[in-house]
């Protein structure tokens, strides 16, 4: 995943891209990691608390990207912070569905 950030292109789009492909290439090459993360740690208070704590960690990059894609457009920063919150949100709910086998959608999709 650092190696990812190294090489990330700087287009606000294909970052985007580019960090959910990393991300996704990292879950899929050991698929307990991501159950553990976004399937059983709901089950766990701990893991649970912990996910909560590393949300903005997350959600950090892509409100970064959609300040970039507003160009000379000033953002809401909480508008912001709501939007970035619930793209994570929803790719969570891929992954989650992807990694239990509950989704037809496919890595490469």
């Amino acid at each position: 995943m650092i190696t990812a950030l190294h090489t990330s292109p700087t287009e606000p789009h294909d970052l985007i891209r580019h960090v959910v492909r990393a991300f996704t290439d990292y879950i899929a090459q050991d698929r307990r990691d991501g159950k553990i993360m976004f399937v059983e740690s709901q089950s766990v208070p701990e893991l649970a608390q912990r996910g909560e704590q590393l949300v903005k960690e997350f959600t950090a990059p892509i409100a970064a990207s959609l300040d970039r894609l507003s160009g000379d457009e000033k953002r809401d920063k909480v508008t912001t912070q709501l939007n970035s919150t619930a793209i994570f949100g929803a790719l969570a709910f891929l992954y989650q569905h992807w990694l239990t086998g509950n989704s037809r959608i496919s890595k490469a999709e």
